[in-house]
């Protein structure tokens, strides 16, 4: 059996057959959670159906029922309970606070479907390799017709859609990963996952949106900082230190750096979606695309009421939107009594991933995969309510992480 990042004991009664076979479900499980946004697309490229995300949401409860009448009890850490209420009870706040308004109604069954199953999926008994086997083998359904895929999120100019270039980044960051940290597990389908998933980093990276090529950027930018702080080579330290000093570097001098960057690379007949979008907007003098002028609206919210919010929802309801940014979105729907919570758990697993007593590369590689997926499009982006990845990695960091670093025990800690 693979190496597991179990955050239980299973029962002792539980052969070692069911045992394995409940470990191998819950993985499935969680890379078909990760992958379903790719999947959908694949799908109604592939076939006429018109709701594929209702068969994929079907799929994935069926295989959490799977598994818990395989172990024999529901068991949810009291931590995750505790999240999964308070914000529960948040919504029937903002439910009853905004007169019943029927966005607050999407919202929570949003939530229902995309937070709650994903934070309960990240709860049980994990594979980190497993997840990632089958993260790469569950992309190659795209192999199928990957002609009609891309061509179903490319725009006139070539440039790949959001939804798309988002899609896709979940399994290309499974490859990177895989590739640099477990290509010893050698097979024909691995092989054939890396090809496939170095062909769709080169189409994201060039011709995806600015948030994906950022999502790819940060997650070598984490690598490298764990290689670093693995002692791996004295090389690494280097290299983080100057890519530090380009970030601040690129902060302090946006305008002029991405002038040069896109003459440097229209000159020499290279195409990058990042860099000419970017060079558009900033002539344009809004190189976040309009999000700007969203913030002051947010921000005058937060200061009306900054301990409880405005309630879930009613950013949307105010102006037809939300935010694009995930702490901004907190704080105005739910004040600092929301934000606290859910921003310290995620300070919480970089701090667990950035300390150099930290030596569990599964729960390491497993972290900054989601995170990387999660973290960098709800900073800009993103709804955080339907985004799975996030809540994915609320509830590994609150299971799996927090077990970790705690070393906790079974007893006393479920429901």
């Amino acid at each position: 059996m693979n190496k597991t990042t179990d955050i239980r004991t299973l029962e002792n009664n539980m052969s070692k057959s069911d045992e394995s076979l409940v470990v191998k479900l819950n993985s499935f499980l969680f890379a078909l959670v990760l992958m379903i946004p790719y999947l959908n697309l694949v799908t109604a490229n592939m076939f006429p159906v018109s709701s594929p995300g209702v068969i994929f949401g079907a799929l994935v409860v069926m295989l959490y029922m799977a598994t818990l009448l395989l172990y024999g009890k529901i068991q949810i850490l009291q931590e995750v309970f505790a999240l999964v209420v308070f914000i529960l009870a948040a919504y029937m706040i903002s439910y009853w606070g905004l007169d019943k308004n029927e966005i607050v109604t999407k919202t929570l069954k949003q939530y229902l479907y995309y937070g709650v199953v994903s934070i309960f999926v990240a709860s049980k008994p994990i594979s980190v390799r497993l997840i990632l086997r089958y993260m790469l083998i569950l992309s190659m359904v795209g192999m199928l017709n990957v002609r009609a895929l891309l061509d179903s999120g490319t725009t006139q100019s070539g440039a790949i859609v959001m939804g798309l270039s988002y899609a896709l980044l979940p399994s290309i960051c499974a490859a990177v990963i895989h590739i640099i940290y477990y290509r010893k597990e050698k097979s024909i389908f691995i092989g054939a996952g890396y090809m496939f998933n170095i062909y769709l980093f080169l189409i994201v990276f060039t011709r995806g949106t600015r948030g994906a090529a950022l999502a790819i950027m940060f997650l070598f930018f984490i690598l490298l900082v764990n290689q670093y702080k693995r002692g791996e080579h004295k090389a690494y330290m280097w290299l983080a230190w100057v890519s530090m000093i380009c970030i601040i570097y690129v902060i302090t001098d946006f305008d002029n750096i991405v002038k040069f960057l896109y003459h440097f690379t229209n000159d020499n007949g290279i195409s990058i979606n990042l860099i000419n979008k970017t060079y558009a907007k900033a002539m344009q003098e809004s190189a976040l695309n309009g999000r700007e002028l969203l913030y002051p609206y947010a921000i005058e919210g937060i200061k009306q009421s900054f301990l409880f919010g405005n309630g879930i929802g009613s950013f949307e309801i105010a102006y037809g939107t939300y935010p694009h940014n995930i702490v901004l979105q907190l704080m105005y729907e739910g004040g600092i009594i929301l934000t606290l919570p859910i921003v310290g758990t995620i300070i919480y697993g970089f701090v667990w991933l950035f300390d150099k007593k930290t030596n569990n590369l599964d729960l390491s590689m497993m972290f900054t995969l989601l995170s990387s997926v999660a973290i960098p499009r709800l900073t800009f982006s993103a709804n955080l309510w339907y985004r799975e990845a996030f809540w994915l990695l609320m509830g590994f960091i609150l299971t799996h992480i927090a077990h970790d670093h705690h070393k906790l025990t079974c007893k006393g800690n479920y429901i």
